[in-house]
C-alpha cells in the first residue's frame, strides 16, 4: 500500500483528520495533489480549488490536510 493511501485510509477509518506533512508528505499545488492521488489510483471529485473529495472517503485540502466523510448525514 502507498503512503497516501494509507494515509486516507487511516484517516477513514478512524475518523481522525490526518496530515500528509507528518508522513513526510509535501504538495506545491492542487494539480501536484490530484496527480500524486491519481497515481496511486485513487478517485478524485468535487475540486474546488481548496479542498477535493478522495476516493468518497476523505476530502483533502491543497495543504495535505484529511478529514474524514461525515457519512452519518448521507
Amino acid at each position: 500500500m502507498n503512503t497516501l493511501t494509507a494515509l486516507i485510509n487511516t484517516a477513514s477509518a478512524t475518523n481522525k483528520t490526518r496530515f500528509a506533512a507528518q508522513r513526510g508528505i509535501f504538495f506545491d499545488s492542487m494539480a501536484d495533489m490530484i496527480a500524486k492521488l491519481n497515481a496511486e489510483g485513487l478517485a478524485t471529485q468535487q475540486n474546488d480549488g481548496e479542498r477535493v473529495l478522495v476516493s468518497n472517503k476523505v476530502w483533502m485540502t491543497r495543504h495535505g490536510v484529511a478529514t474524514p466523510v461525515n457519512t452519518s448525514n448521507l
